[in-house]
């Protein structure tokens, strides 16, 4: 009987040695041989390769559902296969249980397990000799596929970076961190993706955030400290992680909806500093990501980072192109609008002299339209030649920043990433106003907390300041009449909500220029 089970098991080494079968059907075959040898009623077959999660085929031979049968090797069992190069009785009190570990070139990377009802016969020394014979003879067979699954999708990933390359190289992608991050958590089999871009010494900016529920971090400011993208900024080495949350750097543990556990952290090089890190997630318990990966993903970031620079190498070039086309705008409207606008004016004071009564003040009514058009036209010009190279985000960065020392803690940050499409006047004035809006905060609300969001989209920018202090108790309201004047010049509106002892809340909603 032993005699003819083994001759049988050497006829089927061939089919496991061709390479015309895939890897599924392989263990697929390898499981219903087992399962016929060893008059098993399931048998399950688990490999392990350094790219994904286990690839886990189970045969059930007695008809039952599969729910009942699968458990044959859940991750514990699995494990302590893994763990032994014996072949282990596993049984409990409903089956009989068998289990071996796969082994080619002293390398553990797969595990099988088989099962019998209890009502049946144990399975015998003779039994477990043949599964042992049988793993050691097919093994390096089906390692070969691993590896040869392993191998397509690194070569995958390579692709992949390749196309990523050419797509961030062309001007029509409009967000290519996005398309790369996402591209990246598909080939990682990860459950969350973040970009995060160092905005100083101290602080990074969630550029992008692909996580259930993590949404709202989007375009906002963190702390670094206690965040795995601290150490890889400052060291510009990756990080690979087991498990997040029994770490040091604890911060975004729970990521959304997401119990975070293992992480891969790659940083993303420019040509002189470390831009920023791209971090990869899986939820708590899942298998950890592999050195493979990480080796992989650096390639991405690689693209990642050259699609950083190039987008701002692009925005210099537009704000250049735009700078350029103020100045001239600038230009002619002191050389040739100003100018004959004065003239005549200047025309008209000559003339009035002569003239009497209704006639005469009207001319002199002219006048001063006219001289108060100069001044709107030159300062006009002074916002163009001055604010033309400013942007939206640079500018509440800066306020921000000055205001933390004042209020002597750091106000919430939350600011879309197309903040930075908005320049020139708009942006002037909301900077006008948001510095306004700060001060007050620091000289009478009396806060323990402020936020600021900045959202763009549908062709307006809603800009949202709200502090817990103890709301607006002047009757004064000459201030906030400025806010709303500035913001009515723009076909824009300004509101405030405010109790007394329950904080206050401006909200100042633009729409863009035709230009942005």
């Amino acid at each position: 009987m032993r005699d003819a089970r083994l001759r049988r098991i050497l006829r089927q080494v061939p089919h496991f040695l061709s390479g015309d079968v895939a890897l599924e059907v392989k263990l697929d075959d390898m499981a219903g041989t087992l399962g016929e040898l060893l008059d098993a009623s399931g048998v399950t077959v688990a490999v392990v390769d350094q790219m994904a999660e286990p690839l886990v085929r189970h045969v059930d031979l007695a008809g039952t559902t599969p729910d009942e049968d699968i458990p044959l090797l859940d991750d514990a069992v699995r494990d302590r296969v893994l763990g032994s190069p014996d072949v282990l009785d596993l049984s409990d009190p409903s089956r009989h249980r068998l289990g071996l570990s796969l082994v080619a070139d002293e390398t553990v990377f797969g595990a099988v397990c088989l099962s019998r009802p209890r009502t049946e016969p144990a399975f015998t020394d003779e039994d477990r000799a043949v599964l042992e014979f049988f793993c050691q003879t097919v093994a390096p067979a089906v390692e070969h596929g691993v590896r040869l699954r392993e191998a397509e999708r690194s070569q995958r990933w390579m692709r992949a970076s390749a196309e990523l390359t050419a797509q961030v190289l062309s001007p029509d992608v409009e967000d290519p961190l996005a398309l790369i991050a996402d591209r990246a958590l598909e080939l990682a089999n990860a459950d969350g993706v973040t970009v995060m871009i160092a905005r100083d010494e101290d602080r990074v900016e969630m550029r992008y955030v692909n996580g259930a529920g993590a949404e709202h971090l989007m375009g906002t400011v963190q702390p670094r400290a206690n965040t795995v993208s601290d150490h890889v900024l400052r060291t510009g080495e990756p990080v690979l992680l087991a498990d997040l949350g029994s770490s040091d750097s604890t911060r975004f543990a729970q990521l959304g909806d997401l119990a975070v556990g293992p992480t891969l952290a790659v940083p993303l090089h420019g040509a002189h500093e470390v831009l920023g890190v791209i971090v990869m997630v899986r939820r708590a318990g899942a298998r950890t990501f592999s050195l493979s990966h990480m080796h992989t993903a650096e390639a991405f970031a690689s693209t990642a980072a050259l699609a950083i620079e190039l987008t701002a190498a692009r925005e210099a070039r537009e704000q250049l192109r735009l700078l350029e086309e103020r100045n001239r705008i600038a230009r002619d409207l002191h050389d040739n609008v100003v100018q004959r606008l004065f003239a005549t004016g200047l025309y008209l004071s000559q003339a009035a002299p002569d003239l009497t009564g209704k006639t005469r003040a009207q001319v002199d009514d002219a006048i001063i339209s006219i001289d108060q058009t100069i001044r709107q036209i030159r300062n006009t010009i002074l916002v163009l030649r001055s604010t033309a190279a400013d942007r939206l985000d640079q500018l509440f960065t800066g306020i921000v920043s000055e205001t933390s020392t004042l209020l002597g803690f750091a106000p919430e940050l939350s600011m879309d990433a197309a903040a930075r499409r908005v320049t020139g006047p708009l942006a002037a004035d909301l900077a006008l106003s948001l510095r306004e809006a700060m001060s007050n905060i620091v000289r009478h609300a009396k806060a323990a907390a402020v936020s600021l969001t900045v959202r763009v989209a549908d062709g307006r920018v809603v800009v949202t300041v709200s502090d817990d202090g103890i709301g607006i108790q002047s009757e004064r309201r000459s201030g906030l009449e400025n806010l709303s004047e500035r913001a009515r010049a723009h076909g824009g509106t300004f509101t405030v909500e405010s109790e007394i002892g329950e904080g206050t809340t401006l909200r100042w909603d633009m729409p863009l220029p035709p230009s942005l």
